[in-house]
């Protein structure tokens, strides 16, 4: 039976799998892991908005994105339908030239090269996994090889006191994690799109996701940066369905069903975005200062990334996720909130520019 079936058919397999091979869905035992519990407490908010919006900004502070760790083991995983059959036939070929030449080279020669260069690539490779993880991740080396090779990385990993390191399926984890021992009757979801997954919570009647860094979009706006225009009976089946945390147990739903089919006022232009968001920082709108008392300059701060193809869906829980991204970039520039004059938002291709007008300084006209 082909592992579609078996997803679809069996929760608990899914779960199984999400949990120990898939890397992205904690296991009872991590939900209640000590170290979890006292982060969820102190990310935990007043509201659910105010809640994830903590857990974002503590991930995107606190971990690192562990690169040379990405493409590892979904090349392993992934390549083993292709690298089986290939080992089979450079076997089968491997045979036959030994057969042919035995008369020739001595058995023990031919196989003792074969043996050298496949053990030769295998050090190779590693060697160059263990410079990268030395030199640009300071950690104990076979730690970090350990880890590097892990379908499912440990906690431990995640929430080591300094170093933090992860890709997308050990954030989707520590997100599931942080809400699943705040809200304990929450929907927790778990989206893909190319080797890429996230963890989704329901609030009210809308499913927002949590992607490693702010902000927050509801999943309709995370699978058209995902997956664009392309209706979700048109994917591969596994960026189809989402998969439900129910205890034990992963429920295939389609994600057809979770799309957010309710007409809602859309922002018009990014004007109106900046009109918006300086509403909700309580910065004016506007370029009213006395030129003989203030000298303003204009910094450009971080962008977001295919935000001009996403801002135009409003949703309040979205717009205060933007006011907190904008205070966590205003800050990065050793900023108070009290010399901004003015936020301009403009279009760069898919990316939305953010730039920020700032009061330096008071000249004194009498002085």
């Amino acid at each position: 039976m082909c592992i579609n079936k078996i997803l679809r058919s069996k929760p608990r397999f899914s779960y199984w799998f999400a949990c120990h091979l898939g890397g992205y869905c904690p296991t009872s035992k991590e939900i209640e892991n000590d170290d979890v519990k006292n982060l969820a407490k102190r990310l935990e908010g007043v509201t659910e908005k105010e809640t994830i919006d903590n857990i974002l900004e503590w991930q995107e502070a606190n971990i690192l994105f562990w690169d040379e760790r990405h493409p590892i083991p979904t090349v392993l995983f992934y390549s083993l339908g292709i690298a089986l059959p290939v080992f089979l036939i450079a076997g089968f070929y491997l045979s036959l030239f030994l057969l042919l030449t035995s008369g020739v080279f001595p058995f023990s020669t031919i196989l003792l090269i074969w043996i050298s260069a496949l053990v030769s690539s295998i050090i190779t490779t590693l060697v160059i996994i263990a410079v990268a993880i030395r030199s640009n991740r300071k950690i104990p080396l076979i730690e970090g090889l350990t880890n590097a090779f892990k379908l499912s990385i440990s906690l431990k990993m995640l929430l080591r006191r300094d170093r933090k390191l992860g890709i997308c399926r050990d954030y989707a984890k520590l997100t599931a994690c942080i809400l699943r021992s705040i809200y304990k009757n929450s929907e927790i979801y778990f989206l893909h799109s190319s080797a890429h997954v996230a963890t989704g919570i329901r609030i009210g009647q809308e499913v927002y996701m949590l992607d490693q860094r702010l902000p927050v979009l509801t999943i309709n706006q995370w699978y058209k940066r995902e997956h664009g225009s392309t209706p979700p009976s048109k994917l591969l089946f596994v960026y189809r369905k989402a998969h439900k945390l129910n205890g034990n147990r992963l429920e295939s739903i389609p994600v057809d069903s979770l799309l957010s089919k309710t007409n809602i006022s859309k922002i018009k232009s990014p004007h109106d975005l900046s009109f918006e968001l300086s509403k909700l920082l309580n910065i004016p709108d506007n370029d009213s200062f006395d030129s003989g008392f203030d000298v303003l300059q204009t910094i450009e701060l971080p962008k977001w990334a295919k935000g001009a193809n996403l801002y135009e869906m409003n949703d309040s829980v979205v717009n205060y996720s933007l006011t907190r991204f904008l205070k966590r970039r205003i800050m990065n520039q050793i900023l108070e909130l009290s010399q901004i004059t003015k936020i301009e938002i403009d279009k760069e291709a898919e990316d939305l520019v953010f730039r920020a007008k700032i009061v330096l300084e008071q000249i004194n006209k009498l002085g």
